[in-house]
């Protein structure tokens, strides 16, 4: 593809990315944090780096997890509950988040994890008007992306 056509290609397709990303919400305003309001579901998976007793190097282990959340539109998150498959045994676990929401639709959010008394990170993006999000866990050493949905 010549040099003229590619730029036209990719202009086009810039334009179409710019005019259907997300960058408000349903009422056309900027996101905050109160465009993540109500009951998600989500899922994710992965791998996690766990440390061992003795040994200096920590291994790999899988983890794949399906869950809800309560999110009060105020910065927390309540209600987080999620089935986690860790290395192929599933474990319940409970936990709550604060989070903050630009107004280009990206965001952290910061969980304790009560069974564990870790706290988990994510950097998130919202999506079709805050009806999806993707996230991606920023905790060393994990590697997890996932989506949540509004239910």
């Amino acid at each position: 593809m010549n040099a003229k056509r590619w730029l036209s290609v990719f202009g086009l397709a810039a334009i179409l990315f710019h005019a259907t990303g997300a960058s408000a919400d349903d009422e056309g305003r900027p996101f905050d944090n109160g465009s993540i309001r109500g009951s998600y579901g989500f899922s994710f998976s992965g791998s996690v780096l766990v440390p061992i007793p003795g040994q200096s190097t920590p291994i790999q282990v899988l983890v794949a997890a399906v869950g809800r959340f309560v999110s009060d539109g105020n910065g927390s998150i309540t209600e987080g509950s999620r089935t986690i498959s860790i290395n192929g045994s599933a474990v319940l676990q409970i936990f709550e988040c604060t989070y903050q929401v630009q107004s280009d639709g990206t965001g952290t959010a910061s969980c304790p994890v009560f069974e564990t008394g870790t706290i988990e990170t994510f950097s998130v993006v919202l999506n079709t008007h805050a009806k999806e999000l993707n996230f991606v866990a920023t905790s060393p050493g994990t590697i997890v992306v996932g989506t949540a949905k509004k239910q």
